[in-house]
């Protein structure tokens, strides 16, 4: 590892308040498949088998910090509080708090195109980051730093209670107003089979309302609701 890696290592166990016996991991986490696409002969991993791992970890963390501290919600308002804050841009938002993208290890051309604060690097890297402390430490301290790194988010999420799917409230809003008929086009997918980004149009009556993107069909779909929500019903 060169200098440089070393010492953001070394800043990024500070930041977090764990020591890795290994920099290795810690490294792979950090690593996006962009730099090993252009290194063909690094012995470096990227970290998209250890993002599946950490999005495990935080699905768990949130699930169960929900349902211990949220005793009398329902399964389906569970479901929605947690989706608040395991979706991608809720992670990406808590690791520019922590300035993740500081030490994310990338190609030169996710470099220049803006990588190092692009939304799905970002939530990427901090689940990759969880996965690194469960292989390095097990369960019970992946779930500590966890919930520490997340602890704003989820007592928003808990604060603010569930808020109803946009998708469902433009529905209601249109249906109320006699707009006509409303459907969601799937215009446009980018990006590698891990990291693609899918680009919704919502229309109504056949005219596009707005545009929105996500990691998933789903999210994008959301994001495209609450813009069209705010076209059609600015004061709300």
């Amino acid at each position: 590892m060169s200098n440089k890696d070393i010492q953001n290592i070394k800043d990024l166990e500070k930041l977090i308040g764990l020591s890795f016996a290994s920099g290795s991991l810690l490294r792979q986490a950090l690593t996006h498949s962009s730099f090993t696409n252009e290194t063909h002969h690094s012995p470096i991993l990227s970290n998209e088998r250890m993002e599946f791992l950490g999005d495990a970890v935080i699905g768990l963390v949130v699930a169960r910090e929900l349902y211990i501290r949220m005793p009398h919600c329902s399964e389906g308002e569970l479901t929605e509080l947690r989706a608040s804050v395991v979706k991608g841009q809720t992670l990406a938002k808590v690791a520019r708090k922590i300035n993740l993208g500081k030490f994310l290890i990338l190609g030169h051309g996710e470099e220049t195109s803006g990588g190092r604060d692009r939304t799905s690097n970002l939530s990427a890297a901090l689940e990759s980051l969880f996965g690194a402390v469960l292989l390095e430490r097990g369960l019970s301290e992946a779930y500590e730093i966890a919930v520490c790194i997340l602890g704003f988010e989820l007592d928003e999420s808990i604060k603010n209670g569930v808020q109803m799917d946009p998708k469902n409230l433009l529905q209601e809003f249109v249906q109320a107003h006699g707009q006509g008929d409303l459907e969601y086009k799937l215009v446009k997918e980018s990006g590698p089979v891990r990291d693609k980004l899918f680009t919704v149009e919502v229309l109504v009556n056949e005219t596009v309302i707005a545009t929105g993107a996500g990691r998933r069909k789903i999210d994008g779909e959301r994001e495209a609701a609450e813009k069209a929500l705010k076209y059609l019903n600015p004061k709300s």
